[in-house]
């Protein structure tokens, strides 16, 4: 059940806010782009290296679609809905661990709530990044609650969150609350959920759905060429 919502909710991110973008998917698809056509992470071929790619992994992933010419804000705009519908599987199965056999409908108010976050909206409808960073961030949580995963995963989840977004850094120091310290850990999440829940049903409340009205972003770049 929580992986067909999931694939459901990916759907209905990726066709119904059809043509959506900002310019930010622009930026990640130029260097994505470049990066395919072996000029590296350049927003400009043939131009010195410009840091202005928040999110490395992003372009890289963004770079294989245009390997088989089918890059472009349709291919970006797929990947963030599928990784909006992963980082919801993600939260329910994190949220399930940290409840325990007593928790009830807590996995499923968790994934309610990653789905009807404005922000996972906004961003897993536009091509952006940050539903791939939830979902990584979900997973690392995972592993740490987890007693039969190795730390080494929960280290590598870390690393690729840097690379997906850099203030996921704090994933990395984070990881030393494994072992002696998952209960505590186990503690502090039940103490953050439920506020953090009450919060974003706020968010949602408050949200304008002007997400789907806003003038799309000339991406003609970015698109695949027919030559």
């Amino acid at each position: 059940m929580p992986f067909a919502a999931g694939a459901a909710w990916a759907a209905l991110l990726f066709l119904i806010p059809r043509g959506y973008a900002i310019d930010d998917t622009y930026i990640h698809l130029q260097y994505a782009r470049n990066l395919a056509g072996g000029e590296g992470l350049r927003f400009s071929a043939g131009t010195p290296p410009v840091y202005a790619c928040s999110s490395p992994a992003w372009a890289f992933l963004l770079s294989l679609p245009f390997h088989a010419g089918l890059g472009g804000p349709v291919a970006a705009r797929l990947l963030s809905s599928i990784s909006a519908g992963a980082a919801a599987v993600l939260a329910w199965a994190a949220a399930g661990r940290i409840a325990g056999n007593k928790g009830g409908s807590v996995p499923a108010a968790a994934m309610i709530f990653c789905m009807a976050d404005p922000w996972i909206i906004r961003w897993g409808a536009s091509g952006m990044e940050a539903s791939l960073a939830a979902a990584v961030a979900a997973a690392w949580l995972l592993t740490m609650l987890s007693r039969s995963v190795r730390p080494s995963a929960s280290g590598a989840l870390a690393g690729l969150a840097f690379l997906v977004r850099p203030e996921l850094a704090i994933l990395g120091p984070l990881g030393l609350l494994r072992g002696e310290y998952r209960t505590s850990l186990r503690r502090t999440a039940l103490l953050i959920l439920p506020n953090s829940f009450k919060a974003g049903i706020s968010e949602v409340l408050d949200f304008q759905w002007d997400v789907v009205q806003r003038q799309d972003v000339n991406l003609s770049l970015v698109e695949p060429s027919s030559a």
